[in-house]
């Protein structure tokens, strides 16, 4: 499972989570964090960031 815990106590758990939902969560959290869901965006759901190219 793969999941992040963010520094206000919570827990994001990122499987079968929207894309929408992540690349917003990559707007509001630190540096560190936004690295990791870049990474996992590309690696994972390439084709929905080509198809919302305009999010970017």
């Amino acid at each position: 499972m793969l999941f992040f815990k963010c520094i206000y106590g919570g827990i994001v758990i990122l499987k079968d989570t929207e894309t929408k939902f992540i690349f917003d969560l990559m707007l509001i959290i630190d540096e560190e964090l936004t690295n990791k869901l870049k990474t996992l965006l590309i690696e994972t759901i390439d084709s929905w960031l080509r198809t919302h190219f305009y999010f970017i």
